[in-house]
């Protein structure tokens, strides 16, 4: 099951974030995981969970990925067909990542449930 970057972000009511859109064909994820610096390989329907500092040292990409970055006010623009959630928080990108993992559990149990009852 994929979730929407849309619906994800919605969820995230408990920070001062920002959902920018590049690329509305992109924005199905079924898979999180943590941005590291230097990473060469990347997938669409990833959403790669770091810290604003992880960028500067990744290549830009030609592709659409899906990105949460924390801390954004410390980083430039990405990329040009990237979908970016910006966080502002106090809170680490270990500590982020395991509430985005909280999430999508929740959210994939909601669907389940209603397939089952439907």
């Amino acid at each position: 099951m994929n979730i929407d970057i849309k619906v994800l972000s919605s969820k995230l009511e408990q920070y001062t974030h920002k959902l920018i859109l590049k690329n509305e064909k992109c924005t199905k994820i079924n898979l999180v995981k943590l941005l590291l610096s230097g990473m060469k390989s990347f997938h669409s329907n990833v959403l790669y969970v770091g810290d604003a500092s992880d960028l500067t040292n990744l290549q830009p990409t030609n592709y659409p990925i899906n990105l949460l970055c924390i801390n954004y006010h410390k980083a430039s623009a990405y990329s040009k067909n990237s979908n970016i959630i910006l966080i502002d928080t106090d809170k680490n990108k270990y500590t982020i990542f395991n509430e985005i993992q909280d999430i999508i559990f929740k959210l994939k149990n909601i669907d389940i449930y209603i397939w089952k009852n439907y």
